[in-house]
């Protein structure tokens, strides 16, 4: 096994390693934020990715999530290019016979999770028959039928949701179907979902459950392809419009595990809200690129712009920017809902 390899290809990934840290020399260790669970929610410093020699070979080893990795399995899931130029670096070196004959620890400890079996006994939407209530719902918002997989049907919700988490919920109360949006981590496992009413006149449209409070409430991981382009928008049913996108499912979403140099940010276009406002002023600040929608589009949000036979995705693409001239952008669009707010406040106090 030829060490100088792994070491050389593992400072050739390290700026996609989050707080990337080396510790000692000799022997090698060094410590970053996890780039595949994202570490800690509540600390953004704790670093409990730790990169360290072992014999010939380097391994890494969360202390949250539990994965493990060698350098051939960190390079084919965060830079394939990379894991092609180490393949045939290996492949030339002298001892590199024997790294392939001598299996390392690693490879025999990464873990597979199983796909939960929270949703067994639940029909996808693309399994109900035409005319399926909750299919014609499905239908009606416009979602691509190769994207109706995603989504399931719970005919009592409520009911559902107690034989998972014990006595979630008063059934003195009633029960109602609702639309399943469940969110899967990128093996395939349920940590959260959220149910959809179908009832029009409900106030409390979405309810979100985490089953892993630990887990960050982003939905599409297990669809993501990481060294593409992302999209992160705000609803999770928004981002089955866009190829390869995630999406928040709360306010309290942190993103850092995100490329800055490959992901666009997508609020809400409602310039009125300060909440939103808020948001796309500190992505802005921390150097994401943001889209910032045209002033003269009135669709709040990117279902509501398909529903008007819109692309929003090229829209997306051509309002994306980064930088001063987002900051630009960014202050053309607020003063859009300034404005709003003074003419609301001017007619009231007539």
């Amino acid at each position: 096994m030829a060490f100088w390899i792994d070491l050389k290809y593992l400072s050739m990934l390290s700026s996609q390693l989050p707080q990337y840290q080396v510790k000692s020399s000799s022997p090698f260790k060094a410590f970053s934020r996890c780039p595949v669970c994202g570490d800690s929610k509540k600390n953004l410093y704790k670093k409990r990715f730790h990169l360290y020699q072992h014999k010939d070979c380097i391994l890494a080893k969360c202390f949250n999530c539990g994965i493990t990795r060698n350098m051939k399995s960190l390079l084919s899931e965060f830079n394939p290019e990379l894991r092609k130029e180490y393949d045939l670096e290996c492949f030339t070196d002298n001892n590199s016979s024997n790294r392939e004959t001598e299996k390392p620890v690693a490879e025999q400890y990464i873990l597979k999770p199983k796909r939960d079996d929270y949703l067994k006994g639940l029909k996808k939407i693309s399994q109900l028959p035409v005319g399926h209530p909750a299919k014609a719902y499905v239908e009606s918002r416009g979602i691509p039928s190769s994207q109706h997989f995603r989504l399931y049907y719970v005919p009592k919700f409520f009911a559902w949701t107690n034989s998972i988490i014990p006595d979630k919920f008063n059934l003195k109360n009633g029960d109602e179907p609702r639309l399943l949006i469940p969110f899967f981590d990128q093996y395939g496992n349920m940590f959260g979902y959220q149910g959809r009413t179908f009832d029009p006149n409900n106030e409390l449209r979405y309810i979100t459950i985490m089953i892993d409070s630990d887990m960050t409430k982003i939905y599409g991981l297990d669809q993501w392809k990481r060294d593409q382009k992302t999209y992160l928008v705000e609803g999770p049913l928004d981002s089955l419009f866009i190829p390869n996108c995630l999406a928040m499912a709360g306010s309290d979403v942190i993103f850092d595990f995100l490329d800055k140099n490959n992901t666009v940010i997508c609020f809400d276009n409602e310039s009125r809200n300060v909440q939103i406002v808020n948001k796309i002023r500190k992505a802005i600040e921390d150097d994401y690129s943001v889209c910032i929608w045209p002033n003269d589009l009135t669709h709040k949000d990117i279902n509501d712009m398909v529903n008007n036979n819109m692309n929003p995705k090229a829209i997306i693409d051509a309002n994306t920017y980064r930088g001063p001239m987002a900051k630009l952008r960014f202050g053309a669009w607020q003063k859009v809902g300034d404005l709003g707010r003074e003419l609301r406040l001017g007619w009231r106090r007539k």
